[in-house]
């Protein structure tokens, strides 16, 4: 069985838009059990885009299409599956209806042009789409001695995932189960130590049995390994090297779930019946958005302030000017003296703190930029402080501090 991603935007060929969402469905698919053939990017013109449908046509078992749902004249892929497939569009009034109701719930009014949307490809089945406008559609063509289902999606990654995981995928294994191969998976979510770090912890699992395979993953800052075992490793030992990799990883592996960093430290507060405030200067506030991102984050995280000026460290946290002077305001007894007061000024349990210099100006020879001091102080009485000193571009200095963190806390 042969499965095409066929991706269309201009923004995907001129560079404006990075093209995750070939990378998003092709793990999805991957990680259920289904290979892909090929991904292509075209562009928003009419006549490549029936071509390329064409070329789908004729090559593929499946294919899945993102973007071009859209209300605005550059969005065609409906337009062009019509012609490719010879199949005329028909204005869908359960689509229209739920267009309406969608703007009226949001007390807007809704443009002409979106109903647009409402437009499918003779005998086509909606996906639903339960955050935006643009429903999916799968569309079953026979032509050119071919029969191929056809499955548009919206390009918004959001939208796209979901369709993919809860209609998709549930429809591959109901209807070509037998191209599906069995595969069990285990991700081992890390942070604080480097992949090649990581690489060398593992080398001892070299060469691995057959069916075996450790992939790894990088998104910023974390490193992700995968263990993935596939036919004859599904019984050679697949347990036996979980259980060995979550022991060489125990300092660093806060998941092997769907967890991101900030659910496991929420999660691990509300199990200790913990509150946390947070002092920030060269973080900006990162710190306080990745645990408010959380669902139920209200219940342990009491206050966030953003200190980034000096004076601002001194009047809202009560910092000793005296101690900025001495060590400067980037150092441990800063960062500690940060973390006490907002622990004291919020009355949460845990005091978390961080200053340093981001960057790319503000360093020195002593305090060279990409400097982080990160303090913790607890009701209980503990106090631990520690400096880092990241590489990286701004932003990225910024996310690696917010990290180091919250890590105080795993």
């Amino acid at each position: 069985m042969k499965i095409t991603i066929l991706c269309s935007g201009d923004e995907l060929l001129d560079g404006r838009v990075i093209n995750k969402n070939q990378a998003i469905i092709a793990r999805l698919l991957w990680e259920a059990g289904y290979g892909v053939s090929q991904g292509v990017a075209i562009g928003d013109a009419l006549p490549q885009l029936v071509t390329a449908m064409e070329n789908s046509q004729v090559q593929s078992d499946i294919v899945i299409c993102t973007g071009g749902l859209g209300p605005t004249d550059d969005d065609r892929t409906v337009e062009a599956l019509s012609l490719m497939s010879e199949l005329k569009l028909v204005r869908s009034a359960e689509i229209e209806k739920r267009l309406w109701t969608f703007y009226q719930q949001r007390r807007q009014i809704m443009p002409e042009s979106n109903l647009k949307q409402a437009d499918m490809p003779q005998g086509s089945t909606i996906i639903p789409n339960r955050t935006g406008t643009a429903v999916g559609i799968q569309c079953h063509v026979k032509k050119n001695n071919r029969q191929v289902w056809w499955f548009l999606l919206p390009g918004v990654t959001r939208e796209m995932t979901t369709m993919v995981t809860d209609y998709i995928i549930p429809f591959l294994d109901q209807n070509v189960i037998g191209y599906k191969q069995n595969r069990q998976l285990t991700t081992f979510k890390c942070v604080g130590v480097g992949e090649s770090a990581i690489s060398d912890r593992l080398q001892d699992f070299y060469p691995l049995p057959e069916g075996l395979e450790i992939r790894y993953q990088v998104p910023y800052p974390e490193v992700h390994v995968q263990l993935s075992a596939t036919g004859a490793g599904l019984i050679s030992g697949y347990d036996h090297h979980v259980t060995q990799i979550r022991q060489l990883l125990h300092d660093c592996c806060y998941a092997t779930g769907s967890d991101t960093f900030a659910a496991v430290i929420v999660q691990k507060l509300q199990d200790q019946h913990q509150t946390l405030a947070v002092a920030e200067s060269c973080t900006g506030g990162r710190i306080a958005q990745m645990i408010t991102a959380i669902p139920g984050s209200s219940a342990v995280f009491l206050q966030g302030v953003v200190a980034y000026h000096n004076d601002a460290k001194s009047q809202l946290l009560g910092v000793d000017t005296d101690l900025i002077r001495d060590y400067g305001a980037v150092s441990e007894p800063v960062a500690l003296a940060m973390a006490d007061g907002i622990m004291k000024k919020s009355g949460a349990d845990i005091g978390l703190a961080v200053t340093g210099i981001a960057g790319p100006a503000g360093g020195t020879a002593e305090k060279p930029v990409g400097t982080v001091c990160i303090a913790m102080v607890t009701k209980a009485g503990t106090e631990t402080s520690d400096t880092h000193y990241f590489s990286g571009e701004r932003e990225q200095i910024q996310i690696r501090s917010a990290y180091a963190v919250l890590a105080q806390l795993f």
